[in-house]
Order: structure tokens, then sequence, then C-alpha cells
């Protein structure tokens, strides 16, 4: 039965609320002798960059304290990944290809208002790019001792 309950909680958090499948990483004794898997859910973070070797840096990096990341390179793949995947984190660059990421940020906070943005531009900008209160910016180059700080 419990056993049963467990799959069935899997299921929900997979098929119904769009998480991915949880990994299991300990088991838990219960008092009828059975033991319950412990899961937990890597966060995530989608990484928007027109810059591939920007993107595998940072890729390593937060792979390394696990997490689960996942990048383009458009403002279109922005859009889509952050449906297809729900990221809690969003490192989005502001010169893309096919347009500004600040031009993105208010409708995401709208729409992912839990979502954590840091507005990454390589060029020093004097006005804010958002009225977003929740969004950060930073300036390229990122030191690693700012990512160490932040994550």
């Amino acid at each position: 039965m419990l056993i049963r309950a467990v799959f069935k909680l899997c299921h929900i958090l997979t098929i119904d609320k769009g998480f991915n499948i949880p990994e299991i990483i300990n088991c838990r004794p219960l008092p009828c002798g059975w033991f319950a898997p412990i899961y937990i859910m890597k966060s995530k973070v989608l990484i928007i960059d027109d810059e591939m070797d920007y993107c595998l840096i940072m890729k390593s990096y937060f792979e390394g304290k696990d997490y689960e990341v996942f990048f383009g390179s458009t403002r279109k793949d922005c859009i889509v990944l952050l449906k297809e995947k729900k990221p809690q984190i969003l490192l989005l660059d502001n010169n893309l290809p096919d347009g500004r990421g600040w031009e993105l940020v208010d409708g995401i906070k709208k729409e992912y208002p839990e979502i954590k943005i840091y507005l990454i531009s390589a060029y020093h900008q004097t006005e804010p790019f958002t009225t977003s209160k929740d969004v950060t910016i930073w300036e390229k180059p990122i030191s690693l001792s700012l990512l160490d700080k932040t994550f």
C-alpha cells in the first residue's frame, strides 16, 4: 500500500505537475519495518546566452553545485524552455540575436513570479533594464566569487 502511495505521488509530481522524476537519495525506516524513499528535486537553472563557451562554463559550474541546467541562445528559446523546464533560476543575457533579453523580463516575472532572474550584459547600462525589483543585474565578466556568494 505504501509503495503504491509513493508511486502515486511520483506520478502526480511528474505527470500532473510537470516536475522531473525525483532522484532517490536515501531511505528512511517506517514504524512498520518498511523503508520509504526520500526524494530530492534538483533546482533548475536556465541559461540564455548566444555565447556557447559561456553557456558551457556556467553549465559546468551549476552542475558542480548539483543544479539541473538547460540553455538556449535566443529569446524564443527562453520562452519555450521556461514553459517546458520550469526553472527556479534564469540567467538571461541582454544582447541576443533576436532582440534584447531585458524586454522579456517584465512578462516573465508576471507569468512566473517565483523565478529568480539574473539579467547579464557585457555592456554598461546607465538606465534600469526593468521596473521589477526581483531582478538582479550583473555585468560580464562574472566572477567566480560572485557566483559562490549567490549560489
